[in-house]
């Protein structure tokens, strides 16, 4: 079914700058703040079973919201340092009123990212990791809810253990995409016809999503491994809190989890 009110999304920007210049603009700075909202973004709103569509039509509903700082500051002597700075918050404000929209990649095709009214855009979605099981005792005590009962009962000593029980209401946001801030810093200099120059570039406050776990650290044999899996993965009790045992059998140590997400923040020469 389609639908002939469709148009283009739109954007609508705000902007504010400044630029200073001292000692005969041999220093200079800028800064720039920005607050970007798009609109009639592309979505597909679900409609009630009963109307009888073949398929789900695309509106006009979704929109998102940017806004930040962008800053510089440089100098022209014989020597130069430049470096800039930007940051930016992102929320989604609207997604028409459908549900949320899960993203997939690899993993065994589960859900790993997730957009969502008042959250960042494709934020990580998946369950808390609370470390691993090191005895039986510990598993058997792991208890909740009304009945007290055990949250994990399948689990083995090795396993990974959920913040709380398993269920898919307890998918929550893990990781966010989207850096604090990103930065540049460039310091050059010449001497008798020599120059030198070296760039700095990096991110600060994101997180990756190393699906490359998924296959190389599963410990099931799939593929190849790296030899420092023996070293930091599980082998007894008190060995590590962060890697499962590599002999465990149990499929929950491979659901989409907070083990897979790391911090992206780095500093590039």
């Amino acid at each position: 079914v389609g639908n002939p009110d469709l148009r283009w999304e739109t954007t609508r920007q705000l902007d504010f700058g400044l630029d200073l210049a001292f000692f005969n603009s041999a220093l200079k700075f800028n800064i720039d703040y920005f607050d970007r909202k798009t609109s009639d973004m592309l979505v597909q709103v679900p409609m009630p079973a009963a109307i009888g569509l073949p398929n789900t039509p695309w509106s006009n509903a979704g929109s998102v919201k940017n806004r930040g700082f962008d800053g510089k500051i440089g100098n022209d002597f014989s020597y130069n340092i430049a470096g800039n700075i930007s940051t930016y918050k992102n929320k989604v404000l609207s997604l028409g009123g459908g549900t949320n929209i899960p993203g997939k990649t690899h993993l065994g095709n589960q859900v790993n990212t997730m957009i969502e009214p008042g959250k960042p855009i494709g934020y990580f979605y998946g369950y808390k990791m609370d470390g691993v099981f090191q005895t039986q005792e510990e598993i058997n005590n792991y208890r909740g809810g009304p009945d007290n009962t055990i949250i994990m009962p399948t689990a083995e000593p090795g396993d990974l253990k959920g913040d709380g029980k398993l269920g898919e209401e307890d998918r929550t946001m893990i990781g966010n995409p989207h850096p604090d801030f990103t930065f540049g810093l460039t310091l050059s200099g010449e001497y008798k016809g020599f120059d030198l120059s070296m760039f700095f570039q990096g991110s600060v406050g994101n997180d990756i999503l190393n699906i490359l776990k998924y296959d190389i650290y599963s410990g099931t044999g799939w593929y190849n491994a790296p030899k420092d899996i023996f070293d930091k993965f599980w082998t007894g009790p008190g060995s590590t809190n962060e890697n499962f045992a590599i002999s465990a059998n149990s499929r929950d140590n491979l659901t989409m989890s907070e083990w897979y997400i790391e911090n992206g923040s780095y500093v590039r020469l």
